[in-house]
């Protein structure tokens, strides 16, 4: 049972199965249910962003850095301390997070061209220990216009936990690169701000293989509640909850590349990721596809990563989706828009997000297309700080 940063607050239940004939103490019922209901109706949550550093903060060309985070927006377990020396999200109950980051940096000066980009990142410190950075979403700047690409997406596991500031505490941050060559500076004017949010979404570890819960409705007298139907409705119920499907591959390979077209395709060329960060079903993610366990909506986030030459022009990141929910049960690419330009010469990296309501036996695929004045092939990145990846998250029925 994990302690929060504040007096009485949710802890992870321990729901433990009922025997025939047992008698349900309230203690027992206080366990299960209680911690859950506590627990779910407030789970560890942050959004926060920059307003206050003085002129904005200046981030130096061709460096990651992280970026402040000096104004809390909502902080329900107090793991972030508003203070422009530390910007650190740190874990205050142990689970699986989704951290989502989004840098808003000023275009003034230095060369800005077609070759430079902005880039959102995300980190994780483990135990206090040096932040390994994750690549996101990679966006080509234009002069007097601002580097705000889409937020970058990552899954993290905090373990160690519940002390804020503390030096073994897992922390989390959001990162931005820039390479105009010149210092730039972070924007602070609404809706120009640079955001770190932080959401907890699964237990560390848990039950896996459940069905959603049923919903069914107690037992009316004089029909009795059996420990059959409280296992069924309450402790496998409160199992789920605490621990829904979640699911993240990345590429760690080389090797793959990413045809050509003029075009966007109804649907797009498949990216087989082979390694996993979670699947906490186990299986899901196959040979490129990802198959949904359960019915329920899910957010869906993908990102493709590719090494641009001096011919690349634009290049895209999509889900394929074979679902009777969409499109007659026909397989199709769910694309954001258009086309989005690439710089030349350097990494790109184009995301996709969304959610989507499946059934079990559902699939989602990540998708990518690049166009290049000389139909050239472009190599998709894996492991090294930018790389393709993939997150589902159950969210609800």
């Amino acid at each position: 049972m994990t302690t929060p940063d504040f007096a009485g607050g949710p802890t992870i239940p321990v729901p433990t199965l009922y025997a025939t004939g047992q008698k349900v103490s309230a203690p027992v019922l206080r366990g299960t249910v209680s911690d859950a209901v506590a627990l779910l109706t407030t789970p560890p949550v942050f959004q926060g962003t920059q307003t206050q550093v003085s002129g904005g903060q200046d981030f130096l060309s061709g460096t990651a850095a992280l970026v402040i985070i000096d104004t809390e927006l909502y902080d329900n377990w107090n793991g972030h301390l508003v203070t422009t020396a530390n910007s650190n999200y740190y874990g205050m109950l142990a689970g699986w997070y989704l951290v989502q980051s989004q840098p808003a940096i000023i275009m003034s000066g230095g060369t800005i061209n077609s070759t430079t980009i902005t880039q959102a990142l995300t980190g994780l410190s483990v135990a206090g220990g040096s932040v390994t950075p994750y690549g996101g979403p990679a966006l080509p700047n234009a002069a007097g216009q601002y580097g705000q690409p889409q937020a970058a997406a990552k899954l993290m596991k905090m373990v160690n936990v519940g002390a804020r500031l503390g030096a073994g505490n897992d922390y989390v941050q959001g990162l931005a690169f820039q390479n105009t060559g010149a210092t730039q500076y972070m924007a602070q004017v609404a809706p120009n701000l640079a955001t770190l949010t932080v959401r907890w979404v699964a237990a560390a570890s848990g039950a896996t293989g459940l069905p959603v819960p049923p919903l069914a409705a107690f037992p009316s007298p004089p029909s009795y509640v059996t420990s059959a139907f409280m296992n069924a409705n309450v402790v496998n119920t409160v199992k789920f909850l605490i621990f829904p499907p979640i699911m993240e591959y990345y590429l760690a390979g080389t090797g793959q590349t990413l045809t050509s077209i003029s075009s966007l395709p109804g649907t797009g060329q498949t990216i087989s990721l082979d390694m996993g960060t979670v699947d906490n079903e186990g299986g899901t993610y196959s040979s490129g596809t990802w198959t949904a366990p359960v019915s329920g909506v899910y957010y869906c986030y993908g990102q493709v990563a590719i090494s641009c030459s001096t011919t690349s022009l634009s290049g895209a990141a999509g889900l394929t989706i074979t679902s009777a929910n969409y499109n007659g049960g026909a397989t199709f690419t769910y694309w954001p828009g258009n086309w989005q330009a690439s710089a030349a010469a350097v990494t790109n990296c184009f995301p996709v997000r969304r959610r989507l309501r499946l059934n079990a036996g559902d699939t989602v695929s990540l998708a990518g297309s690049q166009h290049d004045s000389g139909g050239s092939a472009k190599n998709l990145l894996g492991t090294g700080g930018t790389e393709c990846r993939l997150i589902t998250i159950w969210e609800s029925v």
